[in-house]
């Protein structure tokens, strides 16, 4: 009897990615996943649509300079689409019948795109569930749905059609998928509810970039002389993290730095957030450029995940607890599954006074600790991760051929007996 087939990785492929986040946006799952694939396979990034207000700003600052699809490695290249098919505010008025044409010819654009491209037959990777209806449109051989959040809350409760169309669309990936990839268990769950092929693929870390920071001396000058010790969050400042248990910490703990490195994003509650960072011992440094972050957190000598309690919590899987992990740095962290994965060398903390007591700890730590953190990271790599997801597609192209093999033989036999 012969062996059974070796199941062949992701490699030599092609790959459409309709992504969540815009490439140029601080790199996270979306980006490191496909930087990762496009070591051994060709990737198209296909970048969410600006908002057609923002479009126009930039083409009248003069500023909207990308070319329609932008090369940025030999084996990676993002699609821009033209600004005009941008679509407009949902709350204005008419917005779903002209968004519906919009999108529409901007998948046009995208499959003539492809077609000039030679990405025929690509394997589609979704990440925006909001782009459900493209499904089928580029002769895809195979469909990857990869979840990175709750989305059923990323609309306001308000926002009862939005959130009605995007349950729809979630459902219709996951229904059509021929394999799913979650970020944390309980998405999986929820995703394996409807398609039995999920798998549970955490985030992961630039290890090398991480680790690599603490071989050199170097400390950024806005830093520096930050007086210690130095407790901090580095990444995006946004309504999830609860500004208000980290004034409270700083108020409790005028002896330490509390340094806040990041973007900012949909912060709704600028108040509360601007208390924060007027307190003297807070120090907000604002957005830093990719290579520069793993400075910011070697500047910590413990890094803090402070979530709220919300809808997203339960689902999220922070990249900065592995970055914060990648610097060999303690971690005081909200309660999250993601989180409580990673006890003893991750602390679980609620209120202001269990994350000062927790970042008390993480300061007495004499260092034994390190390098068990390190280790553990460079278990958590991108390139891993990349390599668990590139063996899963291949086993889901497999399963494809052979059924398609199978149907072939059924409908060929009886042609056969007819000519015998």
């Amino acid at each position: 009897m012969p062996a059974p087939a070796r199941t062949e990785m992701l490699t030599e492929a092609d790959v459409v990615c309709l992504a969540l986040r815009a490439w140029d946006t601080p790199r996270k799952n979306n980006q490191q996943v496909m930087t990762a694939l496009a070591r051994t396979n060709r990737v198209l990034y296909v970048n969410p649509p600006r908002a057609f207000r923002d479009a126009l700003t930039e083409v009248r600052g003069g500023s909207a300079g990308h070319a329609v699809v932008e090369v940025i490695a030999g084996s990676l290249s993002v699609y821009h689409g033209p600004w005009p098919l941008s679509p407009v505010r949902h709350d204005r008025v008419g917005a779903p019948a002209v968004n519906g044409v919009i999108h529409g010819l901007r998948a046009a654009h995208l499959r003539r795109t492809c077609r000039r491209l030679g990405f025929a037959a690509p394997v589609l990777w979704v990440y925006d569930p909001m782009t459900a209806p493209m499904l089928g449109s580029f002769r895809e051989k195979l469909v990857v749905y990869h979840v990175i959040d709750n989305y059923d809350e990323y609309f306001p409760a308000s926002a009862t059609r939005l959130r009605a169309l995007m349950t729809t669309r979630q459902r219709t990936l996951l229904k059509r998928a021929d394999v799913v990839f979650a970020v944390s268990e309980p998405l999986a769950q929820r995703c394996r509810e409807i398609n039995p092929n999920t798998h549970m693929v955490p985030n992961g870390v630039d290890y090398r970039l991480f680790a690599g920071a603490l071989g050199t001396a170097w400390m950024p000058p806005d830093v520096a002389a930050i007086p210690r010790p130095v407790v901090g969050y580095v990444g995006v400042v946004q309504p999830r993290v609860d500004f208000a248990l980290l004034r409270e910490v700083a108020v409790r703990r005028r002896d330490w730095s509390l340094l806040i490195v990041g973007p900012t994003e949909y912060l709704g509650d600028r108040e509360e957030f601007g208390l924060l960072v007027r307190e003297p011992n807070v120090y907000y440094v604002g957005p830093k450029r990719a290579e520069e972050i793993p400075h910011y957190i070697k500047a910590c000598d413990v890094g803090l995940i402070p979530y709220r309690h919300d809808a997203f919590s339960p689902y999220s899987d922070s990249l900065k607890l592995y970055e914060y992990l990648a610097c060999g740095r303690p971690v005081v962290s909200s309660d999250m599954p993601s989180s409580r994965r990673f006890v003893p060398l991750v602390a679980i903390a609620g209120t202001a006074v269990e994350f000062i007591g927790a970042i008390e700890a993480g300061l007495e730590e004499d260092g034994a600790r390190k390098a068990e953190r390190l280790a553990v990271a460079e278990s958590q790599s991108w390139e891993r991760r990349a390599d668990v997801m590139r063996e899963l597609v291949g086993e889901a192209l497999d399963r494809k051929r052979a059924r398609t093999d199978r149907r072939t033989e059924r409908v060929q036999r009886p042609m056969d007996m007819r000519g015998a």
